[in-house]
Protein backbone atom coordinates (compact mmCIF):
# COMPACT_ATOMS: atom_id res chain seq x y z
CA UNK A 1 0.00 0.00 0.00
CA UNK A 2 2.90 2.77 0.89
CA UNK A 3 4.08 1.73 -2.78
CA UNK A 4 1.40 3.30 -4.31
CA UNK A 5 1.01 6.33 -2.34
CA UNK A 6 5.00 6.58 -3.16
CA UNK A 7 4.05 6.22 -6.72
CA UNK A 8 1.56 8.37 -6.21
CA UNK A 9 3.59 11.11 -4.67
CA UNK A 10 6.32 10.68 -6.91
CA UNK A 11 4.10 11.00 -10.39
CA UNK A 12 2.55 14.36 -8.88
CA UNK A 13 5.82 15.53 -7.70
CA UNK A 14 4.43 15.89 -4.24
CA UNK A 15 6.51 14.44 -0.97
CA UNK A 16 5.27 11.46 1.09
CA UNK A 17 5.45 11.24 4.91
CA UNK A 18 3.95 8.13 6.54
CA UNK A 19 3.79 8.16 9.93
CA UNK A 20 2.92 5.09 12.15
CA UNK A 21 0.04 5.68 14.36
CA UNK A 22 1.10 2.78 16.33
CA UNK A 23 3.14 -0.14 17.05
CA UNK A 24 2.66 -2.79 14.74
CA UNK A 25 1.23 -5.90 15.48
CA UNK A 26 3.88 -8.93 15.34
CA UNK A 27 2.88 -12.35 14.10
CA UNK A 28 1.74 -14.39 16.93
CA UNK A 29 3.58 -17.52 17.91
CA UNK A 30 1.82 -20.65 19.33
CA UNK A 31 3.59 -22.31 22.03
CA UNK A 32 2.74 -25.75 20.70
CA UNK A 33 2.49 -28.15 24.26
CA UNK A 34 0.67 -25.48 25.86
CA UNK A 35 -1.61 -25.61 22.61
CA UNK A 36 -1.98 -29.30 22.68
CA UNK A 37 -2.34 -29.39 26.24
CA UNK A 38 -5.23 -27.04 26.27
CA UNK A 39 -6.96 -28.54 23.32
CA UNK A 40 -6.72 -31.91 25.72
CA UNK A 41 -8.38 -30.07 28.49
CA UNK A 42 -10.45 -28.07 26.24
CA UNK A 43 -12.35 -31.08 24.79
CA UNK A 44 -12.41 -32.78 27.50
CA UNK A 45 -15.19 -30.22 28.61
CA UNK A 46 -17.05 -30.80 25.13
CA UNK A 47 -15.04 -28.23 23.01
CA UNK A 48 -14.53 -29.34 19.14
CA UNK A 49 -12.34 -27.39 17.18
CA UNK A 50 -12.59 -26.75 13.34
CA UNK A 51 -10.37 -28.33 10.95
CA UNK A 52 -7.03 -26.25 9.59
CA UNK A 53 -8.39 -24.55 6.59
CA UNK A 54 -11.75 -23.58 8.29
CA UNK A 55 -12.67 -20.35 8.31
CA UNK A 56 -12.96 -20.80 12.00
CA UNK A 57 -9.48 -21.86 12.49
CA UNK A 58 -8.13 -18.37 11.69
CA UNK A 59 -6.44 -16.69 14.32
CA UNK A 60 -8.40 -13.48 14.71
CA UNK A 61 -5.83 -10.43 14.63
CA UNK A 62 -7.76 -7.78 14.74
CA UNK A 63 -7.16 -5.17 17.48
CA UNK A 64 -5.25 -7.37 19.38
CA UNK A 65 -1.07 -7.38 20.83
CA UNK A 66 -1.00 -10.53 21.75
CA UNK A 67 1.64 -11.25 18.86
CA UNK A 68 3.82 -8.94 20.16
CA UNK A 69 3.42 -10.73 23.78
CA UNK A 70 4.23 -13.92 22.08
CA UNK A 71 7.19 -13.17 20.74
CA UNK A 72 8.54 -12.70 24.65
CA UNK A 73 6.55 -14.91 26.76
CA UNK A 74 5.24 -18.58 25.51
CA UNK A 75 1.45 -18.54 24.55
CA UNK A 76 -1.52 -19.43 23.39
CA UNK A 77 -4.58 -17.11 22.71
CA UNK A 78 -7.97 -19.26 22.44
CA UNK A 79 -11.13 -18.15 21.48
CA UNK A 80 -13.69 -20.17 22.64
CA UNK A 81 -17.11 -20.46 19.78
CA UNK A 82 -20.43 -19.51 20.76
CA UNK A 83 -21.88 -20.81 17.68
CA UNK A 84 -22.69 -17.90 16.04
CA UNK A 85 -21.10 -18.18 12.47
CA UNK A 86 -21.16 -16.42 10.18
CA UNK A 87 -21.77 -13.54 12.66
CA UNK A 88 -18.77 -12.27 14.72
CA UNK A 89 -17.94 -9.87 16.93
CA UNK A 90 -20.48 -6.64 16.94
CA UNK A 91 -22.90 -7.90 14.84
CA UNK A 92 -26.46 -7.94 16.11
CA UNK A 93 -26.69 -11.72 15.59
CA UNK A 94 -23.46 -12.51 17.34
CA UNK A 95 -24.74 -10.69 20.36
CA UNK A 96 -27.92 -12.24 20.69
CA UNK A 97 -25.72 -15.85 20.57
CA UNK A 98 -23.18 -14.31 23.49
CA UNK A 99 -26.17 -13.76 25.66
CA UNK A 100 -27.57 -17.36 25.86
CA UNK A 101 -26.68 -20.95 27.19
CA UNK A 102 -23.65 -20.73 24.54
CA UNK A 103 -22.12 -17.32 25.90
CA UNK A 104 -22.26 -18.38 29.30
CA UNK A 105 -20.81 -22.04 28.32
CA UNK A 106 -17.97 -20.76 26.57
CA UNK A 107 -17.45 -17.98 29.63
CA UNK A 108 -16.96 -20.82 31.67
CA UNK A 109 -15.02 -23.52 29.37
CA UNK A 110 -13.00 -20.36 28.36
CA UNK A 111 -11.65 -19.62 32.01
CA UNK A 112 -11.55 -23.57 33.07
CA UNK A 113 -9.26 -24.93 29.89
CA UNK A 114 -6.86 -22.42 30.62
CA UNK A 115 -6.22 -22.91 34.20
CA UNK A 116 -6.43 -26.71 33.56
CA UNK A 117 -3.56 -26.32 31.01
CA UNK A 118 -1.43 -23.84 33.72
CA UNK A 119 -2.17 -26.61 36.49
CA UNK A 120 -0.67 -29.11 34.09
CA UNK A 121 2.26 -26.85 32.99
CA UNK A 122 2.80 -26.31 36.74
CA UNK A 123 2.82 -29.57 37.60
CA UNK A 124 5.02 -30.81 34.88
CA UNK A 125 8.55 -29.81 35.65
CA UNK A 126 10.18 -30.53 32.54
CA UNK A 127 7.67 -28.48 30.91
CA UNK A 128 7.42 -25.85 33.72
CA UNK A 129 11.14 -25.17 33.23
CA UNK A 130 11.12 -25.37 29.67
CA UNK A 131 8.16 -22.81 29.31
CA UNK A 132 9.85 -20.53 32.36
CA UNK A 133 13.41 -20.43 30.43
CA UNK A 134 11.67 -19.42 27.36
CA UNK A 135 9.94 -16.26 28.79
CA UNK A 136 12.61 -13.66 27.80
CA UNK A 137 13.94 -15.00 24.74
CA UNK A 138 12.21 -14.80 21.62
CA UNK A 139 9.45 -17.53 20.44
CA UNK A 140 10.12 -20.16 18.19
CA UNK A 141 7.51 -21.30 15.39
Amino acid sequence: MERCFAAGAHATGRALTIEQESPPYAEFRNEHALLAAYRRNAGALGRTFAEPGDPAARMNRASTDMGNVSQTVPATHPCPGIGSLPAVDHQKEFAAHAAGPAGDRAVLDGATAPALTAADAAADSAQRERLLAGRDTPARG
